[in-house]
């Protein structure tokens, strides 16, 4: 996972980094300082505005190997810390925001050690948005659920309940823009699910109309099978528009060569799963991605715009154990570098990697987990056109989360 970049003077970069961390912490404590003081002024006359205010986190701490070949191992420890507060506003209205570690988009991390002499870690707002329901706690003449979604908000694309598929997206992408979601359950055995969102990738200062952004419109079905076995299916396309060349750069400097002969990148995204339980305790989830990009250019024999992953996943990480296998194939062109997964091919594409892990909760709200990352360059002749390939190693992460 990257870490954040510094330039210029240190001494100003720590400085602004201790100033980001005052003001992050304060508009946290403000927050909920004003909820708590709302909810005593109103306890007389409404009891219920503590049940409105729901404060969670999360605190991980990771052991990180890395074996390549012909050198050194590296070996570094890190940590994630995640606060968010949450909000009931009224029946149309709700509030969230989210703080944490770690300065880049790409990742919550913060490795220990780094800055000069101890210098104080930053923290930074993850998440920030309000999430408007029109028609309240009724429920909309069409469907099941309506809401909007307006700020920094979790990324309502992500594959859900589908494995670990980190193709497109990073994990830790909080994208910014606004979001639509529509939800209906014709029959007990099947729900569906529309979200439509527009997310502002970069701001033009000079033209605003040429602000890069990202449109994308999913589907995706809950299918119960038969008594037992469940399905699911997803489905999504991704508009990206007005792409300026400092984006290009940042997908060329993750493995493109030719992401696009203009400035606009299509892409098609399908997953699917199924899951069942043969045997108590061990349920079972078999799980695939496929993503293309309608947009490549082509190097070489023809384009690189394919990538795909498949897997599986075995147990309960609160019975025995949860363990799961996975392997991702990633071409240079299949999507945006710069937005792809920065661990299990380094944040890179031209790359096939396989994923192994082992999960277990071991005590209440603390899970302990190992995960490893195989890797390797998929195509020699597009890396040696770009020379950004990810690295032919073996990552090797060991955690422990805590949820409070």
């Amino acid at each position: 996972m990257s870490q954040g970049r510094v330039h210029g003077d240190p001494a100003i970069a720590r400085s602004n980094r201790v100033a980001r961390s005052i003001i992050a912490v304060a508009a946290l404590t403000s927050l909920l300082a004003t909820l708590g003081l709302a909810g005593s002024a109103a306890a007389s006359e409404d009891d219920r505005w503590a049940d409105r205010i729901n404060v969670k986190g999360d605190f991980r701490a990771r052991d990180e190997v890395f074996i390549r070949e012909g050198e050194k191992d590296r070996h570094r420890l890190r940590y994630r810390l995640r606060i968010a507060a949450e909000s009931e506003i009224n029946e149309h209205v709700d509030f969230g925001l989210r703080l944490s570690t770690g300065p880049d988009a790409n990742s919550g991390n913060q490795s220990l050690g780094s800055g000069v002499d101890f210098d104080p870690d930053g923290i930074f707002l993850d998440k920030a948005f309000i999430t408007l329901k029109p028609h309240g706690a009724e429920k909309p003449m069409f469907g099941d659920s309506k809401s909007i979604t307006f700020g920094k908000m979790g990324n309502p694309f992500k594959d859900k309940k589908m494995g670990p598929s980190p193709i497109l997206w990073d994990g830790d992408h909080t994208p910014e823009g606004a979001a639509f979601q529509w939800g209906w359950a014709p029959c007990d055995c099947w729900d569906t699910n529309l979200d439509v969102a527009y997310f502002v990738i970069d701001e033009e200062n000079l033209d605003p109309s040429r602000d890069p952004a990202v449109f994308g419109v999913q589907v995706d079905n809950d299918i119960e099978i038969t008594d037992g076995v469940t399905g699911k299916v997803q489905a999504t396309y991704y508009a990206f528009r007005k792409l300026n060349p400092d984006f290009i750069t940042r997908g060329m400097d993750a493995g493109n060569v030719a992401l696009t002969d203009d400035n606009h990148v299509d892409l098609i995204d399908v997953a699917a799963s199924t899951s069942f339980t043969p045997i108590e305790d061990w349920p079972v989830t078999v799980w695939g991605n496929f993503v293309q990009n309608l947009s490549a250019e082509g190097t070489g024999e023809g384009k690189q715009g394919t990538a795909f992953s498949v897997g599986v996943n075995l147990g309960s990480k609160k019975a025995i154990a949860e363990v799961g296998v996975g392997y991702f194939q990633v071409e240079a062109d299949a999507v945006p570098g710069n937005l792809t997964d920065s661990d299990f091919l380094d944040g890179v594409t031209n790359g096939e990697a396989w994923r192994v892990h082992a999960t277990k909760t071991v005590l209440k709200n603390t899970d302990f987990n190992v995960i490893a990352y195989i890797s390797d360059e998929l195509d020699d002749d597009v890396s040696a056109l770009q020379g950004a390939t990810p690295g032919d190693r073996v990552r090797i992460q060991t955690n422990v989360v805590v949820k409070f």
